[in-house]
């Protein structure tokens, strides 16, 4: 039996006999409709009402000055609030407010229709919020002392889409809506997901409990799972898997977050990364190019990565970690100076316990756990000695562990050199062309001075007073040996008298 007809969203096929007699036929060509969901203009977009911020508004304060068309200009030193007039927004209504500010590092916080939006410093670029008004108020800007800067306020009314598909319980609750619109491409699927979109395209979010609630203006975002990106208005291109995931996030672009309760704290920072329960910076200091993995990872510093949390006491992998180190990737290179040691004899080496291995001891009620001890070093010690290899970041000090051994690896050479000396053994060394040179070997002052021999003699200076320089011989012509050094009061190279 076969099929003389093409299945097809309309069309089922007509099962017939190619051979034989007596046959049943299976179907008739019945008609199936696919049923459309069309939406209206209202169920498109988002639409906003004209601006609400124009000549009739004025507002004032010690120290400001300016108007609605330019902007409110504060000079610093005063932190008396900017009360406008003659604007009241209606509580229970819904705006779209648009602010920008020129003074990036001092924080002003913004009151508007009741609401107290975030104090943090805001960006130079304009940063928009949904809001709900819950007061008949107009506006009032409160900065720090030491805010200096011109801001300017757009405040709309904004009335959301309609959905074009509703899934409510059996009360009536709806539980589930569907939102899509053409021009911007974006496809919205949850309970107000995307419901205030305005001029936003190529978003997609599939979530509840207020997915993408106020976005507005974001495009190529992506949100999946429960309450992801919610106060998302302006960003671009972030994604979100989880629950509770950039809750935070107002205009911060090209984030990704999994997972549960995950970098909650970044509001405007941009190319952070994410993944893990509570992974993230947890503090509202705007970080950018961090990565996070595992649970509770926090980095406390732009363009960190951070693996784990303080509880985490191992760490294992197969392969091999390789760090870059290729002269063509640097620049300002120079040989570390020769301290004689100094450095290295007042590093105290330590045993120790993380302080919060301590404390997991001390809440075990079992009594199983013991906080491990580590060996290692204090930041603390070294940063008087080595300061070039200890850095802050936030409120703690970290260690660069390769640039320890540099130190070490240098002492090393010395102590090789002083046995060599001690025991008359020459040395060799490989020169920067890969090529072996012999190298001179004198005790100076307790310390080594080396010259490679294949190079070209240098001037006898200050800089290389107690170099060694060794001249080859051959049959003819006895070997001499040459040391910068002053001999009444002028420096110069003097030969070296064998017997």
């Amino acid at each position: 039996m076969t099929s003389t007809g093409a299945a097809s969203a309309a069309t089922a096929p007509t099962w017939t006999s190619s051979t034989g007699s007596n046959n049943v036929v299976l179907a008739t060509s019945p008609t199936i409709t696919t049923p459309i969901i069309k939406g209206s203009a209202a169920s498109d977009i988002a639409t906003l009402g004209p601006e609400l911020v124009t000549a009739g508004v004025t507002a004032t304060g010690t120290n400001w000055n300016g108007s609605y068309s330019t902007g409110w200009i504060h000079s610093a030193g005063s932190t008396d609030n900017l009360t406008s007039s003659g604007l009241t927004l209606s509580a229970g209504s819904i705006y779209q407010v648009t602010y920008t500010d020129n003074d990036s590092t001092n924080s002003v916080a913004y009151a508007i229709g009741g609401v107290t939006l975030n104090t943090h410093a805001q960006p130079l670029a304009a940063e928009s919020r949904v809001i709900t008004a819950t007061a008949a108020t107009g506006f009032t800007i409160v900065p720090t002392s030491a805010f200096a800067g011109n801001i300017v306020l757009s405040i709309k009314l904004i009335t959301p889409s309609v959905a074009t598909e509703t899934l409510q319980s059996s009360d009536g609750t709806v539980i589930s809506e569907a939102r899509a619109n053409t021009a911007g491409g974006n496809l919205l699927v949850g309970k107000y997901v995307g419901h205030y979109l305005t001029t936003g395209t190529a978003n997609v979010g599939f979530g509840s409990s207020n997915s993408f609630y106020s976005l507005t203006t974001g495009t190529y975002n992506t949100a999946v799972g429960y309450s992801n990106q919610n106060a998302n208005t302006s960003g671009i291109s972030n994604t979100s898997i989880g629950a509770s995931v950039l809750t935070g996030l107002t205009s911060g672009s090209y984030n990704t977050a999994v997972g549960v309760a995950v970098l909650n704290y970044n509001i405007t920072g941009s190319y952070n990364t994410a993944i893990g329960y509570g992974a993230g910076p947890t503090t509202y200091t705007q970080l950018s190019n961090t990565t996070a993995i595992g649970y509770d990872a926090a980095p406390t510093a732009s363009n960190q990565v951070m693996l784990g949390n303080s509880s985490v006491t191992d760490f294992s992998y197969y392969g091999t970690i390789h760090a870059l180190s290729d002269a063509n990737l640097k620049t300002n290179i120079e040989e570390i100076g020769y301290d004689g040691g100094l450095a290295l004899d007042n590093i105290t080496p330590v045993y120790y316990s993380w302080i919060s291995d301590v404390n997991t001891a001390d809440n075990d009620t079992s009594g199983n756990y013991t906080a491990p001890i580590h060996a290692g070093f204090t930041a603390q010690n070294l940063q008087p000695l080595l300061p070039n290899i200890v850095t802050q970041t936030n409120q703690f000090l970290s260690i660069d562990t390769t640039g320890i051994l540099a130190y070490g690896v240098l002492e090393l050479q010395h102590l090789r050199k002083r046995v060599a000396v001690l025991e008359g053994v020459p040395m060799l060394r490989y020169s920067d062309n890969g090529t072996l040179d012999n190298i001179s070997i004198a005790v100076v002052n307790g310390g080594l001075q080396l010259a490679p021999t294949s190079q070209t003699q240098p001037a006898c200076t200050d800089s290389i007073q107690g170099t060694h320089w060794f001249i080859a011989g051959s049959a003819t012509q006895d070997s001499a040996e040459e040391v910068c050094a002053y001999v009444s009061g002028v420096i110069g190279w003097r030969k070296i008298m064998w017997q």
